[in-house]
């Protein structure tokens, strides 16, 4: 029996080796297992090339959903995601890339998805540095940040407004100013002049057009406020004729205006200022689409019924009876890759700096919370036609016929009037005085404050403006009580931001009245401020 021999030396060294070589691979491949997973787990897409960038030896499967291409296409070129670059960013991002494997780079840029879709990108690079001091590879990571973006246009458009506000109101104090004096003389003017003179139909003209001024300051401001949410039952085509009367005032005269009303519709419970900015919205966007050529914008209300087949399955609706409010153009349309994109949120076709993408999201979160509906019908070169659904109440308005407001004469009641402006003091003393009040007037706060603490039982009522240097009318009014508790007070301003009558009085203040005042508008805020003081 032939006895089995030991391994020799050599072939012990062999076998131990080879268990050693396989330790390592099995070693290498937990360091594998345990990169990938750690790559995988990073929310961007995280890759590693050669030195140059010229060899892909990574890439996380984040780049498919983020990119939504292939990672097979860089690895077989490792370039190829710039092709993806937006147009807008594509030269920056190579000048970047043309200055060599730096140490690092951190870079933002948009990316075009092949949906169409824009993503924006923060790019950070770091130069992986050997013993010797030479790269050895180059490690990157791409961070999709387009929420990190939206959330700060949000901010900025927010501040935006929120600037807009401000320097509307600021715009509106004075400019309502100088209508208030147009209006108020021009009132003065027309119980003066007879009726049947040919002079009263040149001022009863100009009363037409500062009134016109003034619904136009109250739309920029309707626009720039920020108020709660009010809806009420309200009639649509007084909205959609006060809206389309702005437009009219501001959009170029290449644009031809076209409205049809439907004569008696049932009112809706809507919000006049978010239905006034829904309507702004799609006007402004019908005349970009219309930019540079001479075009037509029509507007039609109408009442529908909408059958089940429509109003559920097309609309998401409850059938039933609606107010159909239309607004088409004729301009370059939109194709259906573009209709089926346009109420999304930062999506515009506009030129960049033209347009944020909000204005048409906007219009569709408020239908929806209308409990109404927004579609839209295009075709390229043949115009756009948006289309809004109201819920329709069961009761008929029918806008009343328009009469005279009646004039409220006093009796000679002591009226103390305050105003900044000595145009507005004059104005407003002399239109007083005709509604037969005793008035004394002042420009200054500190003056008035001074008269009343003297006479303190000698006046009826005090008219005074809101904003006015030194103290605002609501500070006045509020020192007003002091001295004389239970003294009428009317509170003046072309600006009441988010002012309200109730909140007003519950400073003191007896009635708001908004600039710029009419003689009826004037004298009715003076009848019910002396009503009051009689009722307490």
């Amino acid at each position: 029996m032939n006895a089995v021999s030991p391994l020799g030396a050599d072939d012990y060294a062999v076998e131990v080796m080879a268990r050693e070589c396989e330790l390592a691979r099995e070693a290498e491949r937990a360091s594998d297992e345990r990169f990938r997973e750690l790559a995988e787990s990073i929310n961007g897409v995280f890759w590693t090339t050669d030195a140059l960038g010229e060899r892909m030896t990574y890439v996380s499967p984040v780049y498919e959903r983020i990119w939504g291409r292939p990672c097979a296409e860089l690895y077989a070129s490792p370039r190829s995601w710039i092709a993806a670059v937006h147009p807008g960013d594509r030269q920056r991002v190579l000048d970047g890339l043309a200055n060599g494997p730096d140490n690092t780079s951190d870079r933002e840029f948009r990316i075009v998805r092949p949906d169409g879709s824009i993503r924006w990108i923060r790019d950070k690079a770091v130069a992986a540095v050997g013993s010797e001091g030479a790269a050895r590879r180059r490690v990157r990571l791409f961070e999709d940040i387009t929420e990190l973006k939206r959330m700060e246009e949000q901010v900025r458009q927010s501040q935006k407004m929120d600037a807009i506000g401000t320097l509307a109101g600021g715009i509106a104090h004075d400019f309502n100013n100088i209508l208030s004096v147009i209006s108020c003389y021009t009132d003065l003017l027309r119980m003066a002049i007879p009726a049947d003179s040919a002079l009263f139909s040149h001022v009863d003209s100009i009363g037409t057009a500062s009134a016109r001024a003034a619904r136009l300051v109250r739309q920029i401001l309707t626009f720039s406020r920020r108020d709660e949410v009010q809806r009420e039952p309200l009639q649509l085509t007084m909205v959609v004729d006060e809206a389309f009367r702005f437009l009219r005032a501001t959009l170029p005269t290449t644009i031809n205006f076209s409205a049809s009303y439907c004569r008696s519709t049932p009112p809706v419970m809507a919000d006049a200022t978010q239905i006034n900015q829904v309507l702004l919205n799609l006007g402004t966007n019908a005349w970009h689409a219309m930019k540079d050529m001479h075009g037509k914008l029509e507007v039609a209300v109408q009442v529908v019924q909408l059958d089940a087949e429509t109003a559920v399955r097309q609309l998401h609706l409850q059938p039933g009876r609606y107010v159909r409010i239309s607004v088409s153009d004729s301009g370059c349309g939109m194709d259906q890759a573009t209709i089926a994109r346009i109420f999304e949120p930062y999506f515009t076709t506009k030129p960049l700096g033209e347009g944020t993408g909000l204005g048409l999201a906007v219009v569709h979160g408020i239908m929806r919370s209308h409990d109404g509906a927004v579609t839209v019908q295009s075709q390229p070169g043949r115009g756009t036609t948006f289309n809004l659904f109201f819920p329709a109440l069961a009761d008929t308005v029918t806008p009343a016929a328009s009469q005279q407001p009646e004039v409220a004469r006093g009796n000679g009641e002591r009226i103390l009037f305050v105003d900044d402006e000595e145009s507005i003091v004059c104005v407003g003393q002399y239109m007083l005085s005709q509604l037969n009040y005793s008035v004394e007037a002042t420009t200054s706060v500190c003056d008035a404050l001074e008269i009343l603490r003297a006479r303190p039982n000698e006046f009826d009522l005090v008219v005074t403006d809101l904003a006015m240097p030194i103290m605002t009318g609501i500070e006045f009014a509020r020192q007003i009580s002091k001295v004389c508790p239970n003294l009428p007070i009317v509170l003046a301003t072309g600006y009441p931001g988010p002012l309200t009558l109730s909140e007003v009085r519950a400073k003191g203040i007896s009635e708001l009245l908004l600039k710029p005042p009419t003689v009826e508008t004037l004298s009715d805020a003076v009848r019910k401020a002396l009503a009051s003081r009689t009722r307490s």
